[in-house]
């Protein structure tokens, strides 16, 4: 895949439209990308990343694209023209943006949009303008999804350091993502799910059966056997043991439950022959007690004969009594409504009284004299009350106009000034804001100033803490070496202490441990002190901590240095105190512009509040005009009004001497008159119609009263029961029928018949000893025995219950067991099969001589691929020094194995950790390893080759003689066909590499120029 050309628009940090123009700088082969430090070199990237796939490396989302300096309206977008093989395509795409709304106030947001056509001879065909379509498609075109095209086109060479130095499982993450292995992982995952899974069966199954055989042994009373513990249950399970032992329980349980039934069956016998003579004599003797107590009864129920025929002749008289009490009820009722009515006109016809009136003759006629009088006032009222009214509105109508004249000088007189302070705060305003003016540029220089010197201020400390961190390194490299040499020494020395050791062991004749020989002609010896396990791992992880530390050290002295390059580049020869001399002249002016802009916000303020004020002053006099004209005229009309009711009130008047302000008075005076006589009227009517009402409820009752034969309403009253009274008589009646129907009930029983019978005549004939009347056994020696008898058999219940249902138990115990054990064998063969399965493809156990998982076996390969590739570039290096080669071994125990990466010395022999490299041999060593994995992931994703590749920094670490070797490298990739592009920082690439494109970063924005040296 080749790049012709890249044109942005608002996007980023270019807030126009910057052009790129590829096939110029393909022509070159090799360009620099070279610009200040947040100008937008990567952005470049990012366009060319964001056009094919949509997406941007790292973590900045795709919604911040737009560019902040650009115009709110522009629209951001990326056009991308390329090529793969022989086909060209243009690709356009716009990320999610916000724009203002074209109708009211706020914002809108655009969605993202892309598109894609192929550039035919006859024009351009769309092929897709979706943009989930158009990012699959380029993935089809490229063969690299998104992930590899960054890796392979972008080179970071800060991701390649992190890559080289990373631990095993980090690498396995890359690499996994870069080659799609995922697959294999996932199969990891499966074949563990389905171990547990198998396992959790299996547990079932086992938990099943030990618990079955726990509850067995409990049932059959008996302890388990040592042999069925939950540790050795599976060898029991699949002997046979466990099935042979339950059944063993199963016929000690049938052997008790015979036994037990025999024992229950003779006691139950014996106890219901007791019990039944007990009953027989129970029952002679409660018949007994019975007739005795009936008979007693009857006795003493002929001594109150005399009490219930009281009652029941209380009772009669009381029900004829309440059959006439409703008469007497409705007679008491008006008897009270009469007096009440008669109190009722006495205190009504004394109230009327009290105001000078009297009947004349009748109430009737002096109500209907008033009601004459009231009528005749009140035609009076409606003149009254409109001349009242006229009166009122011309007095308030007089008050507004005053009040509204008042107003309109007070608007006028407020009118006057405003004109001229406006004029003043417009012309102030003016001058302060061309002041504030330079606020802006004076912040972003101050800004800079104070970056430079704070660079010039730390950059002495910087220095030191440099030299300090490069001598420590320097320890740590030395300690780290003998730390290492002590390491190896007691390895040799354990080594050879072990062969010694089994040498001391050897016998003629007698075969050897290791190589099985008989014969022992040269055994090895060692004159030196053994070397315990403990003592060699210890020299390890001493040797472990010298070389961590170091590594440390190494990427900490990097660190300073690069810190101490930058604090140079930005005090650019200046010491501190130029820099804040500067920085306090800048700090000046800055102040004086923003009091400027203060001033020039509180003017504006106040230009806005002085001209809303005039606005106000204007609409306010013109309304004081409206008002004043308007109320003037409704004077005149109400000032008419008024004249008007006062001639209509004087025509209708009926006696000129009286004053209009008494006519209310007089009017509240006859109402109240005419109310207090009516009510004398309707009360004294009312009292002679109760008094009537009395007469005829009382003839009424008198009859009702003669009717149930008594002489008399007292009489009623004296013959009506209390409520205590008559429950009293009709419980005494019921308690005596109830005690004589039950003696009688008792004497008509046939065993009580029969008592009387025998006791008046002669004993009965057939009755055996236990029935006869006079020689019956003691009841309680026969009650004794009963109970002794019965708590035989119940004890022999409960053990013949006990034995039956251990029996049911047992036996149901032991089928299911077996059914438990028959169902438990596939799942536990299962199991046992899935998780060797599984601890093979985990790389644990012995069937895994790599000990590496099954994803990493793989992946070791593709890296073994990518070593093979990145070596190839060293091997051509000036120095042929370093080589990369993988470790099997973990680096520290639980981490994943067989994707560690390991430095070879070529020079010493030594095999180093990465991390020990200096910055540049990190970053030629990372190149090499960029390469060979954009190189394999190519070859990976189907061949199709990256002819546009971009080198992300990482060339100021380099010497003169290394860069030489790197630009010769690059000049390898050049011949090759392809197109790189270098972004950095060295100044000494700038006269290296004649090509460049250059961003050049503005407070209003970036933008992208391209140029050649020349000569």
């Amino acid at each position: 895949m080749r790049l012709h050309d890249l044109e942005v628009t608002a996007f980023g940090p270019f807030p126009g439209t910057e052009r790129v123009d590829f096939d110029a700088l393909n022509d070159a082969g090799l360009f620099l990308l070279s610009g200040a430090t947040g100008a937008g070199k990567t952005s470049i990237l990012d366009a060319v990343c964001f056009a094919l796939y949509g997406q941007v490396p790292g973590v900045r989302g795709v919604k911040a694209l737009k560019s902040q300096h650009a115009a709110d309206e522009a629209r951001p977008e990326v056009v991308l023209d390329f090529s793969v093989r022989d086909r060209r395509f243009v690709v356009r795409r716009s990320p999610e943006w916000t724009r203002p709304k074209r109708r009211g106030e706020g914002t809108a947001t655009e969605k993202a949009r892309a598109s894609i056509a192929e550039v035919r001879a006859d024009g351009e065909d769309l092929l897709s303008h979706r943009a989930a379509e158009v990012g699959q498609l380029v993935s089809d075109l490229v063969g690299m999804q998104a992930a590899q095209f960054q890796q392979v086109a972008m080179l970071p060479q800060g991701e390649f350091q992190r890559f080289l130095q990373a631990s095993s499982q980090d690498r396995h993450d890359v690499l996994q993502r870069l080659f799609h292995t995922d697959r294999f992982s996932r199969i990891e995952d499966w074949v563990a799910d389905h171990s547990r899974q198998r396992r959790d069966a299996a547990a079932d199954g086992q938990s099943t059966v030990q618990r079955l055989v726990d509850t067995l042994a409990e049932r059959a009373a008996v302890e388990p056997p040592e042999h069925l513990s939950p540790d050795r249950l599976l060898a029991a399970a699949g002997s046979g043991e466990v099935s042979v032992w339950a059944h063993e329980r199963l016929d000690d349980a049938a052997g008790l439950d015979v036994a037990a039934r025999a024992g229950h069956d003779q006691a139950a016998a014996a106890a219901a022959a007791a019990a039944s003579r007990l009953d027989r004599a129970r029952e002679r003797a409660a018949a007994r007690a019975r007739r005795d107590e009936a008979q007693a009864q009857l006795s003493r129920l002929e001594a109150e004969v005399d009490a219930v025929t009281a009652a029941t002749a209380a009772l009669d008289g009381h029900c004829r009594a309440v059959r006439v009490l409703p008469a007497l009820a409705v007679l008491e009722r008006a008897q009270r409504e009469s007096t009440q009515a008669t109190a009722t006109a006495t205190r009504s016809a004394e109230a009327a009284r009290a105001r000078d009136l009297a009947p004349e003759p009748a109430w009737a006629d002096t109500v209907a004299e008033l009601r004459e009088q009231v009528t005749r006032t009140q035609r009076l009222t409606p003149l009254l009350d409109e001349h009242t009214a006229a009166t009122d509105a011309v007095g308030a109508t007089r008050r507004r106009l005053a009040e509204a004249e008042a107003a309109r000088v007070r608007a006028a007189t407020a009118h006057e000034a405003l004109p001229g302070e406006r004029d003043r705060l417009r012309r102030a305003l003016d001058a302060a804001r061309e002041e504030a003016g330079r606020g802006e540029a004076l912040r972003l220089q101050l800004a800079s100033t104070r970056q430079r010197a704070r660079a010039a201020a730390d950059l002495p400390a910087a220095e030191a803490t440099a030299a300090t961190l490069a001598d420590r390194a320097r320890d740590a490299r030395d300690l780290a070496a003998d730390t290492r040499d002590h390491m190896q020494d007691l390895v040799q020395r354990r080594l050879d202490g072990i062969a010694a050791e089994l040498a001391g062991r050897l016998e003629d004749g007698r075969a050897c441990l290791v190589c099985g020989a008989t014969e022992h002609p040269d055994p090895a010896s060692s004159d030196q002190a053994s070397v315990t396990a403990d003592e060699q791992e210890a020299a390890g992880a001493a040797f472990d901590v010298a070389q961590a530390a170091h590594a440390d050290l190494v990427a900490r002295a990097a660190d300073a240095d690069r810190q101490v390059a930058s604090l140079r580049e930005l005090a650019a020869g200046r010491d501190a105190a130029t820099w804040d001399a500067e920085v306090e002249r800048l700090r000046g002016e800055l102040a004086t512009a923003e009091e400027s802009a203060a001033r020039a916000e509180a003017l504006a303020k106040d230009l806005v509040c002085v001209e809303q004020r005039l606005a106000e002053a204007e609409r306010a006099l013109r309304a004081h005009d409206v008002r004043a004209a308007e109320l003037a005229e409704t004077l005149r009309a109400d000032e008419g009004r008024a004249v008007r009711a006062e001639t209509h009130l004087a025509e209708a008047w009926p006696d000129p001497g009286l004053d209009a302000s008494d006519l209310p008075r007089l009017v509240e005076r006859l109402r109240t008159d005419l109310a207090a006589a009516g009510a004398a009227h309707d009360t004294a009517e009312a009292a002679a119609g109760a008094a009537s009402r009395v007469d005829e409820v009382r003839a009424s009752a008198v009859e009702a009263s003669t009717a149930e034969g008594f002489a008399d309403l007292d009489d009623v009253r004296s013959a009506v029961l209390t409520d205590a009274r008559h429950r009293d008589h009709e419980e005494l009646l019921a308690d005596h029928a109830r005690r004589e129907a039950a003696a009688r009930s008792v004497l008509d029983e046939p065993a009580v018949a029969a008592l009387v019978v025998a006791s008046e005549d002669a004993p009965l004939e057939g009755l055996d000893e236990l029935e006869t009347l006079d020689g019956l056994d003691d009841l309680d020696d026969l009650a004794a025995s009963a109970r002794s008898a019965q708590e035989t058999a119940e004890a022999a219940t409960r053990v013949f219950h006990l034995a039956e249902q251990r029996l049911t138990s047992v036996r149901s115990l032991v089928d299911r067991l077996d059914a438990a054990l028959t169902d438990w064998a596939p799942a536990r063969d299962e199991f046992l099969l899935a998780e060797s399965m599984s601890r093979l493809v985990r790389g644990l156990g012995g069937d895994n001589q790599l000990q590496m998982r099954l994803s990493s076996y793989v992946l070791a390969t593709r890296l073994d691929q990518v070593l093979d590739a990145a070596n190839e570039r060293l091997s051509h290096l000036r120095d042929q020094r370093y080589l990369l080669q993988r470790t099997g071994r973990a680096a520290r125990r639980g981490s994943q194995a067989g994707l560690g990466l390991e430095v070879v010395d070529q020079w010493t022999g030594d095999v180093r950790d990465p991390a020990t490299l200096s910055g540049g041999e990190t970053f030629v060593v990372s190149l090499s390893l960029a390469l060979g994995l954009a190189d394999v992931v190519t070859h990976e994703a189907g061949g199709t080759e990256i002819e546009t590749l971009f080198v992300d920094e990482g060339f100021g670490t380099l010497d003169a003689d290394t860069l030489d070797d790197v630009m010769d490298r690059l000049d390898g990739l050049r011949a090759g066909g392809r197109t790189v592009g270098v972004v950095s920082h060295v100044t000494e690439l700038r006269s290296r590499i004649p090509v460049q494109l250059h961003v050049d970063k503005t407070p209003a924005g970036s933008s992208i120029r391209a140029h050649a040296l020349v000569g």
